[in-house]
């Protein structure tokens, strides 16, 4: 039955594997259908470059998308990807394909940076084939790649604690120690051979460890130890003896951990911990709170740290140090990653002209009166290397303490926040145009909250409303602006909103506290529930925006007056000017129909003048109402009307 079983599985299997490859040959054989496969990224980033004619060369889309750019972007700019990529790792490849260019079966593995769009270092892990010839030359490169950026930092940043950490630990006289359960294998720090007074290559054994100890106290640690594995869930400290080489005897005080060594394997585990050497006067307790507060202020950096860089030096600068990702954020060559380099070409751009970096750094904790031991977030600084470097921006943590000779040793954790920084001010050069368009147009903004009955608004809707920074800013305080006529109208529209849920436009008029001067104003609003930050509950909140509009409003009015005036002027014309004119039409009419010998005739000859009167009367008075409105109104009626 056994061997039935495996046949079945390799035979599924022999048949799996040919189905996979029918169909992979399936999809190749398909042009469409294969560049499809190339650019969907399911491979990696794939690339191809010609070495006889090197401006033949192709990668597929995805390769353009890690590095945040469209393939569009990049299709007139022949090998572009080599001004992206870190030339010191493109010098690499060169050597070894110099080195391997008689092995016809050759394939390299290397990781290079490339440059992403936004100015990052982008991380990636690139195999190429080597194509030759019938004559053993190298025609043709194929290869692939994928981005290993996360693991790349994720390595850096582990280096870099275990970097902060010997250099606390060897700062307090503090080894660390590891003991593996499964394998039964021991670990010493550098430090720990020093205190037992043994060289490197001391055989470490869990029985050549316990023998530099009474044999009262070998009891206590293994029994310690075994308490330990069946309860991991506190640390504990033991102090105890310890007889060194050379018969140096030693107060020590040993802490023990237990960390899984393997998920879901509760059995797999490491103790750890570290040896401290005690003065005879020190307690236990007193040992214990001191070191650790000591650590604490030593590693200012999570165990999530990414994106950072350390630095260390003394202050007579005669040690430097940089970490190698600090280097890489900088674009240090490695030739020049030295004391003498650092000091002369690290520089910080502070009020415009760039200054000596470590300098600087000694001069701020002069100032400030850092003491030892003493950590502290120095700012944020702009920083390069070299007169035209690339240059990042970096929060600076600062760590001061003093080496044996007692000279300060300043420890900084750097961390690299360019995109946050760029949003930052993308952030305050948005508020700044808007500020500034407000302006321009007058037009101002506000945001009331109707629930706690406030409002804030810009410094241009401030000085619309003639208030400044003491006004209190309550709706109700905002409303006592309002003349008596205009409240009953913001009111009704804001309660009409309200039930609406919906925008409004009112006008109104105020008096200004500052000039006492009584303006139109516009306010164009919008109802909304503004959620609050953890998304609980809804704020009923109005938006818009506010505009001096007393011109508009005046204009209105004249225009107003002068149709008013018109109505008037067009009724005189139809009533008053009307009767004498009649009146003397009538008389013209019967003169015409009497003949000159008759007595009324000269009657009627008689009633023409005082009709005459009549009319020029009203036509005078006419006349003075439109010089008298011309005058109040500045519009110059006539000749607009053609009266």
């Amino acid at each position: 039955m056994q061997a039935f079983h495996s046949f079945s599985f390799n035979a599924q299997e022999q048949m799996t594997t040919k189905v996979f490859y029918q169909e992979l040959n399936n999809i190749l054989g398909d042009e469409v259908e294969a560049c499809k496969l190339l650019n969907s990224g399911l491979a990696g980033a794939i690339w191809y470059w010609d070495l006889e004619n090197p401006e033949i060369e192709w990668v597929n889309e995805y390769f353009w998308k890690i590095l945040g750019f469209e393939s569009s972007e990049t299709a007139d700019r022949p090998l572009v990807w080599m001004q992206l990529a870190n030339q010191r790792d493109l010098n690499n490849i060169s050597k070894y394909l110099n080195r391997n260019s008689q092995c016809p079966n050759y394939t390299f593995n290397e990781d290079i940076r490339f440059s992403h769009k936004t100015g990052k270092i982008v991380w990636m892990s690139c195999t190429g084939r080597v194509v030759f010839n019938d004559n053993g030359e190298a025609v043709k490169i194929l290869g692939s790649a994928i981005e290993i950026t996360k693991k790349r930092i994720h390595e850096k940043s582990i280096g870099l604690e275990k970097e902060l950490l010997s250099s606390s630990l060897n700062a307090l006289k503090v080894g660390y120690w590891e003991v593996n359960i499964a394998d039964s294998t021991v670990f010493w720090s550098s430090l720990m051979y020093s205190i037992h007074g043994v060289d490197d290559d001391f055989p470490l054994t869990f029985e050549n460890c316990l023998s530099f100890y009474s044999e009262d106290d070998q009891i206590r640690i293994s029994e310690t130890m075994q308490h330990l594995l069946e309860n991991p869930e506190l640390p504990i400290n033991l102090k105890a003896r310890l007889f060194a080489a050379k018969g140096k005897q030693l107060n020590v005080l040993i802490s023990f951990n237990s960390i899984p060594d393997v998920a879901g394997k509760p059995n797999a585990v490491r103790l750890l911990g570290t040896l401290q050497v005690l003065n005879t006067q020190d307690s236990v307790e007193a040992s214990i709170d001191s070191e650790l507060e000591k650590l604490k202020r030593k590693l200012f950096v999570n165990n999530e740290a990414m994106g950072m860089g350390f630095l260390r030096f003394n202050k007579s600068l005669s040690y430097i140090k940089a970490c190698e990702f600090l280097c890489q954020l900088l674009d240090i060559p490695e030739e020049k990653n030295t004391s003498i380099h650092l000091k002369r070409k690290l520089k910080v751009i502070f009020n415009v002209e760039p200054s000596l970096f470590f300098s600087f750094v000694i001069n701020v904790t002069k100032k400030i009166g850092l003491e030892s031991a003493q950590s502290l977030l120095l700012g944020d600084f702009l920083l390069q290397f070299a007169r035209k470097g690339i240059r990042r921006w970096f929060k600076i943590h600062l760590n001061v303490e003093h080496d044996s000779l007692g000279e300060p040793v300043f420890s900084l954790l750097l961390y690299n926040y360019d995109e946050q920084k760029k949003l930052e001010v993308e952030k305050v050069e948005q508020k700044y145009f808007l500020e500034l368009s407000q302006r321009v147009s007058g037009v101002g903004h506000f945001m009331a909250n109707l629930e706690k009955g406030t409002w804030s608004g810009s410094a241009v809707m401030m000085y619309l409303l003639g208030i400044d920074g003491r006004f209190e800013q309550t709706i109700r305080n905002w409303m006592s602006l309002l003349t008596p006529r205009s409240r009953k109208s913001v009111l009704f529209s804001i309660y009409k909103a309200l039930v609406d849920k919906s925008a409004f436009d009112v006008k109104f008029q105020i008096v200004r506290p500052k000039d006492n001067e009584t303006r139109w104003i516009e306010l164009k609003a919008h109802f909304i529930q503004k959620e609050d930050i953890f998304k609980i509950q809804t704020e009923p909140m109005l938006v818009g925006t506010i505009q001096d509009v007393t011109e508009q409003m005046e204009y209105i009015e004249r225009i107003e007056e002068q149709n008013a005036f018109l109505r008037k002027i067009a009724w005189s014309q139809s009533h008053e000017v009307r009767a004498p004119l009649s009146r003397l039409l009538g008389i013209t009419k019967a003169l015409d129909e009497m003949e000159p010998d008759d007595p009324d005739t000269k009657t009627l000859h008689r009633s023409l003048l005082p009709a005459a009167q009549e009319m020029d009367n009203v036509i005078v008075r006419l006349n003075q109402q439109i010089n008298d409105f011309e005058e109040l109104s500045g519009t110059p009626i006539r000749s607009k009307f053609q009266i």
